[in-house]
């Protein structure tokens, strides 16, 4: 752990598991959250290889170490381990391959297998998926109570074996972002003849939605330039409205030479269940300028962005007036500010 004192960043301490093992991979993945309903500092570390029987390469069910800051002490004090709940037997979960934080909740991805000498088949993706957790701040230390409950495991729609759901996952706020880098469709062209869906792996990336009681499945992105082996959604990150997808095995720019897609548009300004991203591609709003955001959400005439439109735009407006190609207060796109421009601005006085 590393911390910045105003100048430089200064190692605060080394997290290790309390029940560490050889083999454990503690330290995969690491994730930082926002404090939380109970306050301080919250670190997520996984250990995707715990709980292995050493029978194969990296067969473990996994695990993931929930650490929290002790402003009193100035330590970081494990909280809790989260682990699968309720395991399938000869599953190799690698639960804590990939994780994210934020607030109160915690996602914790998976990349299961069954091995080779597991009831003699294998080896397959079983039970794919990402695990939600949430921080319970009525747990006292002591009552027997786990802080971290777990509140579901999610899977998308139209998921198949193969797809690696979760693998990869991200969180910012009530969205959630997985990663589904072995996602083929057979509209998609595949090098394997015939095609093999685990070869293919053009990949795709879903977009959740936690609507106050359960999360529900807003979008499936899939980059404009989709082709086999992309792997989109090898690597996902997400803030706000906006979702960056990585696809490390598109080849444009030369073999694998990677690339990253910048997706927007995740929000539902006007609130109609359904997300600007989807309502923009359905045609049921329009979006003119290309920004994402659909027209009836936008108030162009805002130019200082204070969330209303009022005597600041107005002078705004009338100080540009005239010839005025591509300047903010051309709110008809005519190349001259005049009344029609200041007809629309009186037009949105008031609240936006």
């Amino acid at each position: 752990m590393y911390r910045f004192d105003g100048s430089e960043w200064i190692e605060e301490a080394i997290l290790t598991a309390s029940d560490e093992t050889e083999g454990t991979h503690f330290g995969c993945a690491v994730a930082v959250g926002t404090p939380n309903s109970l306050g301080g500092d919250v670190v997520l570390v996984g250990a995707f290889n715990d709980d292995h029987n050493g029978a194969t390469f990296l067969d473990g069910v996994g695990a993931t170490y929930v650490y929290r800051y002790d402003s009193r002490n100035a330590q970081w004090n494990e909280e809790a381990k989260l682990t699968v709940p309720e395991p399938t037997m000869c599953v190799s979960y690698r639960f804590g391959k990939n994780i994210s934080l934020d607030g109160d909740v915690a996602l914790i991805g998976s990349e299961p297998i069954q091995p080779f000498d597991c009831q003699g088949g294998g080896p397959t993706e079983p039970e794919a998926g990402a695990y939600v957790f949430r921080f319970d701040p009525e747990c006292v230390p002591g009552d027997g109570c786990s802080p971290w409950v777990f509140e579901t495991k999610l899977v998308s729609s139209d998921m198949t074996v193969g797809d690696r759901f979760g693998t990869t996952v991200a969180i910012d706020g009530d969205l959630a972002l997985f990663g589904a880098w072995g996602v083929w469709d057979p509209s998609i062209p595949c090098w394997a003849d015939p095609p093999v869906p685990d070869l293919c792996v053009a990949g795709a990336a879903y977009v959740f939605a936690f609507d106050g009681t359960e999360w529900i499945e807003q979008a499936k992105l899939i980059s404009s330039d989709i082709d086999e082996a992309d792997a989109l959604g090898w690597f996902v990150a997400i803030s706000g409205e906006t979702a960056l997808v990585g696809a490390p095995g598109n080849d444009d720019a030369g073999y694998r030479s990677g690339a990253a897609y910048f997706f927007g548009g995740l929000a539902d300004c006007n609130e109609n269940t359904s997300m600007d991203i989807c309502d923009i591609a359905s045609g049921s709003s329009e979006d003119d300028n290309a920004n994402g955001t659909p027209d009836e959400c936008e108030c162009p005439a805002d130019f200082d962005g204070d969330g209303m439109v009022g005597t600041f735009d107005l002078a705004f407006l009338l100080g540009a007036w005239g010839p005025n190609p591509n300047h903010p207060a051309d709110l008809n796109d005519d190349d001259i500010i005049d009344a029609f421009d200041l007809a629309l601005l009186l037009g949105a006085w008031g609240p936006c």
